[in-house]
């Protein structure tokens, strides 16, 4: 069963992400189906559906 993970980085923006890409890299990791992120009113959001918990 496919699973939502859904963070609030408060006080971020698309600089803050941008940079944290950059780090990590932009290759989806294994199980990732769906990466979506933009910002809130309070910071920057990031959803993630993964294909399960493992």
């Amino acid at each position: 069963m496919p699973i939502v993970s859904v963070q609030d980085l408060l006080g971020a923006g698309l600089e803050e992400y941008d940079r944290l890409v950059a780090e990590v890299g932009d290759q989806a990791p294994p199980g990732l189906i769906l990466r979506a992120a933009g910002p809130t009113e309070r910071g920057w959001r990031t959803i993630d559906v993964w294909e399960s918990k493992v």
